[in-house]
């Protein structure tokens, strides 16, 4: 009886941790606790490829895919940034993989 309760709190816990993990961040408003407030962001856009970044040392922290192609976080130096990949798509007049960069500090 006492092994059945453990695996069922533990199931239990899991199961929410599941849950909380696929509504994060909670949207905007939601009444859970610590929800950060949403604040205006800077964002500077930097008028340079991601490979001239890549090429110049910076590193890739994280990659994301989205609908629209990758998304990569990069960090160069002191500098974080994020920039989106858009593949060259045939059913379209873009014929070349495009991104755009903006820094996040």
């Amino acid at each position: 009886m006492l092994k059945s309760t453990a695996v069922l709190l533990t199931l239990g816990t899991l199961s929410q941790f599941t849950y909380a993990q696929s509504i994060w961040p909670p949207a905007t408003g939601a009444k859970v606790a610590d929800n950060a407030l949403e604040y205006p962001t800077v964002l500077k856009a930097e008028q340079k490829p991601l490979s001239d970044f890549l090429n110049h040392g910076a590193k890739i922290v994280s990659t994301n895919i989205e609908d629209t192609g990758p998304v990569f976080t990069l960090q160069q130096g002191k500098k974080a940034l994020i920039c989106f990949v858009y593949p060259a798509n045939s059913n379209t007049d873009q014929n070349v993989a495009t991104s755009k960069c903006y820094g996040l500090n």
